[in-house]
């Protein structure tokens, strides 16, 4: 296998880039808060930082208290949100976007309809007696005339 070097990785459209390493501890963690909350993109943020996406995902789901301090982030960004809505509503203009946002992200914005599905082996069977059934009718030709 030929030996590739940064310059010529680097020349391709993507280039690469390698990042210095470093461990995601409390005060990673912080400072990924921090920069999330004026740039809440998780992939951005985590490049800022140099490092892996997936990291900041893996401690996410095994960190409950940085997954806590995590949603209270998010929770600041959409009060953020519905304050910047509020002012907005004042205003002419669009504002399908964030009501879409909210839609997703709020539960007293959502759709009140709630679809059930509650179908159940009997209620099959009824409708199936329901159904006439077809009469036999023997076709079979006599042929001793």
């Amino acid at each position: 296998m030929k030996n590739t070097t940064h310059q010529q990785l680097t020349t391709n459209k993507r280039a690469f880039k390698p990042i210095k390493l470093m461990r995601f501890n409390d005060d990673a963690k912080t400072k990924f808060l921090d920069l999330y909350r004026d740039l809440p993109n998780i992939t951005k943020v985590a490049v800022q930082m140099g490092i892996n996406r997936r990291t900041i995902t893996k401690h996410l789901k095994d960190d409950e208290l940085f997954k806590m301090a995590f949603q209270e982030v998010v929770e600041a960004i959409n009060d953020d949100l519905e304050e910047y809505m509020v002012e907005r509503a004042k205003s002419k203009g669009g504002f399908m976007d964030r009501i879409a946002y909210l839609k997703a992200h709020r539960t007293k914005f959502q759709d009140r309809i709630k679809h059930e599905h509650t179908q159940n082996r009997a209620s099959i069977d009824n409708l199936y007696d329901k159904i006439p059934k077809a009469q036999v009718i023997d076709t079979t030709l006599d042929n001793s005339m």
